[in-house]
C-alpha cells in the first residue's frame, strides 16, 4: 500500500514553511508534484484554501504585484502562529 498523503490544505502549509513569499501558482505547481493530476488540484481550490488559512491566522499576505498582463500576484507566508501549528500537528515526513 502507498504512503498516505496529507490533505491538500496541510500540504500547502507544509510547502510554505521556510518561504518568505510564495504565490498560489507556485503552490499549485508544488502540489502537482505530490498529488499528480488529482481533481482537487486547481488554482481556484488552492486560493480557497489560502483564504481559509489566512482567515484562521496561519498565513499572511506579504506582497502584491502586477505581472506583465496586468494580473495581480499575491505572495503569502506562514505566520508565527502558523509555524507553531505546523510543528505541532503536521508530520515532518
Amino acid at each position: 500500500m502507498g504512503t498516505a498523503l496529507l490533505p491538500l490544505k496541510y500540504s500547502l502549509v507544509k510547502f510554505m514553511n521556510g518561504k518568505t513569499g510564495i504565490t498560489p501558482e507556485e503552490l499549485l505547481e508544488g502540489a502537482k508534484k505530490i498529488y499528480g493530476n488529482e481533481r482537487q488540484l486547481s488554482l481556484v481550490n488552492v486560493e480557497k484554501h489560502l483564504a481559509a488559512l489566512r482567515a484562521s491566522g496561519l498565513i499572511e499576505m506579504v506582497n502584491v504585484e502586477l505581472n506583465g498582463n496586468g494580473d495581480l500576484h499575491c505572495f503569502y507566508k506562514l505566520t508565527a502562529y502558523g509555524q507553531s501549528r505546523l510543528k505541532k500537528y503536521v508530520p515532518e515526513n
